[in-house]
């Protein structure tokens, strides 16, 4: 059902950032107790494990018969699309921003070391800080249902996310260095399943 779509794109939205919640801080420990070689074979072990259930997997033999369309017509046509619909271009321009601006991924381990100075450990924990505030943000999407409005809710999550980075930035005290990236995460997550919505 069309009402439910908003609640479907951030569980799925969710499971897929929260993630982050129990990966860096394993990996965090893990540098910490096994060192980086260890970790990182741990890691390889891990995906060749994932590997060999993948191979174990047996599908069903599913043939699709799509249309014949060139690459280029399909570029062509969703360009049409976005400029046809008003919204679906400001949606995407919102996207490219914070998909080009609006991160912090890259830089963690450098705030992590220099700055706040808390080792890999610390740093497995900023990342789940992260985590944390995206599992925040789907239960809160799921909760509010198919937001009517969704214009102020966009406007409101894609301004929180910037401001949370720009004061994580400034900020030289762990707890509160953690504590915003759970607000920007959260509102990140909740403007992620808002714009995911509109495309739908």
């Amino acid at each position: 059902p069309r009402d439910e779509v908003m609640r479907a794109t951030a569980f799925t939205t969710g499971i897929h950032r929260s993630t982050a919640l129990v990966g860096p801080t394993i990996g965090g420990f893990g540098i910490s107790f096994l060192g980086v070689p260890g970790t990182f074979f741990a890691y390889a072990l891990l995906h060749g494990l994932v590997l060999l259930t993948i191979l174990l997997m047996k599908t069903p033999e599913v043939r699709v018969t799509a249309p014949i369309t060139s690459v280029n017509r399909s570029i062509l046509e969703g360009f049409q699309t976005v400029i046809a619909h008003r919204i679906l271009w400001g949606v995407l321009s919102l996207q490219m921003v914070h998909t080009l601006f609006v991160t912090s991924d890259t830089l963690m381990p450098v705030f992590a070391r220099d700055i706040l100075q808390i080792g890999p450990t610390g740093l497995g924990l900023l990342y789940a800080s992260s985590g944390l505030g995206a599992l925040l943000g789907s239960s809160l999407s799921i909760a509010m249902g198919n937001v009517r409005k969704k214009g102020p809710l966009l406007f409101i999550s894609d301004f929180s996310k910037p401001l949370a980075l720009v004061l994580f930035a400034l900020s030289t005290w762990v707890p509160a260095s953690m504590l915003l990236l759970v607000y920007g995460a959260t509102f990140d997550t909740v403007g992620s399943a808002v714009r995911k919505t509109i495309f739908q």
